[in-house]
């Protein structure tokens, strides 16, 4: 029963601010120094959903995800895949039991963080807001505030 009040509380708080234009735009980034250039919507989903372990140029993807519980990585993968958070999530369980891939690493604790990491590794990949964005690391994608 707890679980569905939070799940419904999180729903109605996602439809309160997708429908007062609240959100911004994320950016899939990676490092400025990364042969990698742009990515279309369905490139990033097979990355970010463990389809994809390469970029095109054959190096090793390395994906991260913001840390639980952020509602930019709640908004990411609603305007990505058009699932919830909580059908994500399941589908790592999943896919993580069969030992066959893992899901993005969510061990850095905040953007600042991540950004920091995806500047200095050429095989990152991860998303942020605007602030994280820098001449450290090029935009490869980008999810519109309305979409």
């Amino acid at each position: 029963m707890f679980k569905l009040n939070r799940y419904l509380h999180l729903s109605i708080l996602s439809l309160i601010l997708l429908s007062s234009g609240a959100c911004a735009d994320i950016y899939v980034i990676v490092s400025a120094g990364s042969e990698v250039q742009n990515l279309s919507k369905k490139q990033c989903i097979d990355i970010f959903m463990g389809r994809a372990r390469k970029f095109d140029n054959g190096k090793k993807i390395e994906a991260f995800d913001q840390p639980k519980g952020s509602a930019l990585r709640e908004e990411f993968y609603t305007k990505l895949t058009g699932k919830s958070l909580a059908f994500i999530n399941a589908y790592w369980a999943r896919l993580f039991y069969t030992g066959r891939v893992q899901p993005p690493s969510d061990h850095l604790k905040s953007s600042e963080q991540i950004a920091l990491e995806v500047a200095r590794n050429p095989r990152a990949i991860a998303y942020v807001a605007e602030a994280q964005l820098s001449d450290q690391v090029q935009v490869v994608f980008t999810l519109n505030g309305n979409q």
